[in-house]
């Protein structure tokens, strides 16, 4: 095997293994966005139907119907909660961002090595059918993107 192949391989590898750290993180933040942004429609809706309902008392009921819409939002929001967890999915990701890394500097590693004084390519192959092996394993824990 030709240090040239070998590095276009490990390269080719490196992007890949690169790609998908990425595609994890960016999973990982419109997920806690999200997360974040219904838990806040939560609360404030949450508020926003104890005060109208405590309007429509002294109101004497002119205020029910503001009070329904509200409660349908929170409704909807809850429905949208106990269907999805972003939070969790963004774990999720984060977790697996994190896999990825590792997998990343490893192939960062080997493109190092091979740049090295008389490299061993025999030495440097192994370590790839390592990371490869690795990779194998990981992959199918991976969430989908």
């Amino acid at each position: 095997m030709s240090i040239t192949a070998l590095e276009h391989e490990i390269r080719e590898r490196y992007g890949r293994a690169a790609w998908t750290h990425k595609t994890h993180e960016k999973a990982a933040d419109r997920y806690e966005c999200w997360h974040v942004r219904l838990t806040w429609g939560k609360i404030i809706l949450s508020a926003l139907a104890a005060s109208s309902s405590t309007w429509a008392v002294f109101l004497n009921g002119k205020a029910g119907v503001l009070t329904s819409i509200i409660s349908i939002l929170l409704l909807l929001i809850n429905i949208i909660f106990e269907n999805r967890n972003y939070e969790t999915l963004s774990n999720d990701h984060r977790q697996a961002a994190a896999k990825m890394l590792g997998v990343r500097e490893d192939w960062l590693s080997l493109i190092s090595k091979l740049h090295m004084p008389n490299p061993d390519l025999m030495q440097i192959d192994k370590e790839k059918e390592v990371i490869l092996a690795r990779l194998k394993k990981i992959t199918p824990t991976l969430p989908r993107t």
